[in-house]
């Protein structure tokens, strides 16, 4: 029964964390239309994602967090990591001088599954970096 209120209160958090999530972006996305200012509205379209893949992998690190020990993974940072976040800051990237002479820049802009599900994996991949199994 533990167990299951564990893995049902995540649920529940994570199910209001994409319910107020989902009401910022809109609201910010209204806001830019009107104010006709995109960052607040490209910095939390790109923020979001990461902070949702944090929340997916966090109840499994708190249930392994006797059989882990401290550390970073560098490898699997570098391998998985630095591509996701490079996908998933192509937004914000767009915004900086040298913007339009990133590779792929102009191609994946548009494809906002892409970079959303870039970035769920760059937070998973965050707070999976940061335990090493003992050995």
């Amino acid at each position: 029964m533990k167990r299951f209120l564990f893995y049902f209160g995540w649920t529940i958090g994570i199910g209001v964390l994409l319910y107020k999530g989902g009401d910022l972006l809109h609201y910010l996305r209204i806001l830019m239309n009107v104010e006709y200012k995109p960052t607040p509205y490209i910095t939390a379209l790109t923020i979001y994602p990461v902070l949702l893949g944090i929340a997916l992998k966090t109840p499994g690190s708190w249930l392994q967090r006797e059989d882990m020990k401290w550390g970073f993974d560098w490898v699997k940072f570098v391998a998985v990591g630095i591509p996701a976040a490079y996908v998933t800051l192509l937004r914000v990237w767009l915004y900086t001088p040298f913007g339009e002479s990133l590779p792929f820049l102009s191609s994946m802009y548009y494809y906002n599954t892409i970079q959303t599900v870039a970035g769920i994996v760059l937070g998973y991949i965050l707070l999976d970096s940061l335990r090493v199994p003992k050995e």
